[in-house]
C-alpha cells in the first residue's frame, strides 16, 4: 500500500516514520494515501463527457467504470509542494527586528553625537571665558576636557597652548600649538605662537606671523585682541593700533568692544601719545559703548608711567629694588621678561631684592579702571660679592674685641696686634697679608715680630655689613669705639676707659 505524505506530496518509503522531503512526522498525517491525494479531474475526455447526440445509457446499456489498476495509479500526479506560511511570517518579522534595530541604533548614535557636540560647544565657551579672566588653570581643564570629547579640532589645542602661555608654561604651549597645526593651522594659532616668541626672545618670528594673521583680514575679537597686545609687547604700538581700530570698526557687541578698547587705550598710553589723543578716544569709547565711565573718569585713564630705582647692569648680591611711580597705581611684575597681567605678582611698595642670578624685571602699571599702562624693562646680572683687597682694607681698619676670652683686634698700617687685651706682652704685632679673599671677608696670614707662633693665619667674615661684628676664625667680635689718642674703648667689657686704661693701639699703626 503506498503513502503519501500530506504536508508535500511525497511518496513515503514503508515504515518511515518522518518524511524524507519535508522531515515532518508521519504519525501527524493521515496515512490513508492508497489512493491520490486529489482524484483526476475525468478519465479522458472521451470516457466522461456525454455526447449531446447521444442518449444516456439506461439499463443494460449503461457503461461500468473500470476499476483502477496498479499502473494506472503510478500515473496520478502528486500535488505541487505548498510553501510554508510560517516560514515567510519569520522572516517578515526578522527583517522588521532588524531595521528597529538599525534605525533605533542610528537613533541613539546622532544623539549621542549631538550631546557630545553641545558639551564640547560648552567646555570651548568655558574655556574662552576663562581666558577673558586669566583664569589659566581653569581655562586648560575646560579644553583639556573638550579634547578628550573630540580630539579632531584645531581650537581646543590652541586654547590650550593660550592657558599655558598664561602660566608662563612655553614648552608645554609650543607642544599644544603643534598638535592644533597637525590638524589645522588657523590665525589664531598663528597669533598664540607670536604670542610665545615675544615673551621667548623670537621678537622677529613673532612680528611675521603677526604681520601674517593682519593680512587676512581677521574678524574673530579674540585674534583681533591677542594680536593687539602682542604688537603692544614688541613695542609696535603702530601695527596695534591699525588693527585694533579696524576691529573696532566692525564690532557691534558692547561687551567686546569694551575689551577691544581697553587695549586699544593701553596701546596709547604705551606709544606715548599726548593726554588730549587720549581724551579724545576716550569720548569715541563712550560713545560707541555706551559707557559714560570713559568720560566721567577720564583721569583714571591715564597711566602715569613707572620707573625703578635701579638701572640695568651687573651688580652685587643682594640688590635691593624699588618703583617709581608718580601716581598710586597697581603695579604687578615678572622676572623673566615674560609679559605682566593681572594675574601676575604685585610689586610691593616696600621693593624687591634680587639674589644671585639673571634677572629682566618687567613692570606693568594698572590703574583702578583696570587700564594697563607701558611696561618697563630692566635685566640685571646679580652676583655674590666678592671682597677685593681695597675693601678688607679698609673695613678691617680699628680695633676689635671679644667679651668672654678678653681678647683683641687691633689694626692699621698694614699691621696686626692680635692678643689678650689685659696682657700686653702676650700680644703679637707684625705685618699681615691676604692670603685669600672670600666673599665677605679673606683668610689672613699673620707674620709677626715676636711671639711663638711666626706665621700664623686667620680667617675675618665680616658677616652683616653695618651691624658694628665680624667673625674670627668663627668667634664674633665687637667693634670697639675709638676715644682719641690711639686709644680704643671696649663698652661692652668697661664701662669707662680712661687715661691709661684704655686699650692702646702701637703707635706705629695709627
Amino acid at each position: 500500500m503506498q503513502r503519501y505524505c500530506k504536508n508535500c506530496g511525497k511518496e513515503l518509503k514503508e515504515k518511515a516514520s518522518f518524511c524524507s522531503q519535508c522531515g515532518q512526522p508521519v504519525d501527524e498525517l493521515a496515512e490513508a494515501a492508497q489512493e491520490p491525494v486529489e482524484e483526476k479531474e475525468s478519465e479522458s475526455t472521451e470516457a466522461l463527457e456525454i455526447k449531446a447526440d447521444e442518449p444516456e445509457p439506461t439499463g443494460d446499456n449503461r457503461i461500468e467504470p473500470a476499476e483502477t489498476t496498479a499502473s494506472e495509479s503510478e500515473e496520478i500526479k502528486v500535488l505541487p509542494r505548498r510553501v510554508s506560511v510560517f516560514t515567510k511570517r519569520n522572516v517578515i518579522i526578522c527583517v522588521t527586528v532588524i531595521a528597529v534595530l538599525l534605525i533605533g541604533f542610528a537613533g541613539w548614535y546622532f544623539y549621542k553625537q549631538y550631546q557630545n557636540n553641545t558639551a564640547f560647544e560648552e567646555l570651548m565657551s568655558q574655556g574662552e571665558t576663562s581666558l577673558d579672566n586669566e583664569d589659566y588653570e581653569d581655562a586648560l581643564t575646560h579644553f583639556e576636557n573638550a579634547i578628550a570629547l573630540n580630539d579632531k579640532k584645531a581650537q581646543p589645542y590652541e586654547g590650550k597652548a593660550e592657558a599655558h602661555w598664561g602660566m608662563r608654561s612655553y614648552d608645554a604651549a609650543e607642544a599644544s600649538i603643534e598638535k592644533a597645526k597637525m590638524i589645522e593651522t588657523t590665525d589664531r594659532g598663528k597669533v598664540v605662537t607670536a604670542m610665545i616668541y615675544a615673551d621667548t626672545s623670537r621678537k622677529d618670528e613673532g612680528k611675521r606671523l603677526l604681520d601674517e594673521v593682519a593680512e587676512n583680514d581677521p574678524k574673530e575679537y579674540r585674534i583681533i585682541l591677542n594680536a593687539g597686545k602682542t604688537y603692544d609687547a614688541l613695542e609696535d604700538y603702530e601695527s596695534a593700533e591699525v588693527l585694533l581700530k579696524k576691529g573696532i570698526a566692525e564690532e557691534e557687541d558692547p561687551e567686546i568692544l569694551k575689551k577691544l578698547y581697553g587695549e586699544l587705550i593701553a596701546s596709547y598710553v604705551g606709544a606715548g601719545k599726548t593726554e588730549a589723543e587720549i581724551i579724545q578716544l576716550l569720548k569715541e569709547a563712550a560713545e560707541k559703548t555706551g559707557d559714560t565711565s570713559y568720560t566721567e573718569k577720564q583721569e583714571q585713564y591715564i597711566v602715569k608711567p613707572v620707573k625703578l630705582s635701579v638701572s640695568s647692569g651687573e651688580y652685587d648680591a643682594p640688590l635691593a629694588l624699588k618703583a617709581e611711580i608718580e601716581d598710586d597705581p597697581t603695579l604687578y611684575y615678572t622676572r623673566d621678561g615674560s609679559e605682566p597681567t593681572v594675574k601676575s605678582e604685585v610689586f610691593p611698595a616696600a621693593g624687591i631684592t634680587l639674589d644671585e642670578g639673571e634677572y629682566t624685571i618687567k613692570v606693568l602699571p594698572v590703574n583702578q579702571a583696570g587700564v594697563k599702562g607701558k611696561s618697563v624693562t630692566e635685566k640685571y646680572t646679580v652676583k655674590k660679592h666678592q671682597m677685593t683687597e681695597a675693601e678688607f682694607n679698609a673695613q678691617i681698619q680699628g680695633a676689635w674685641y671679644h667679651t668672654d676670652s678678653m681678647w683683641e683686634l687691633m689694626v692699621g698700617k698694614g699691621m696686626m696686634a692680635y692678643g689678650p687685651i689685659d696682657h700686653i706682652g702676650a700680644t703679637i704685632i707684625g705685618p699681615y697679608e691676604i692670603l685669600e679673599l672670600m666673599e665677605n671677608g679673606a683668610k689672613v696670614g699673620l707674620h709677626l715680630e715676636k711671639g711663638d707662633d711666626m706665621n700664623r693665619s686667620i680667617t675675618i667674615d665680616f658677616g652683616e655689613p653695618g651691624d658694628g661684628k665680624i667673625l674670627i676664625d668663627g668667634t664674633e667680635y665687637l667693634a670697639g669705639e675709638y676715644i682719641g689718642n690711639g686709644r680704643w674703648a671696649y663698652p661692652k667689657i668697661r664701662e669707662k676707659l680712661g687715661d691709661g686704661k684704655g686699650a692702646l693701639m702701637p703707635k706705629d699703626m695709627y
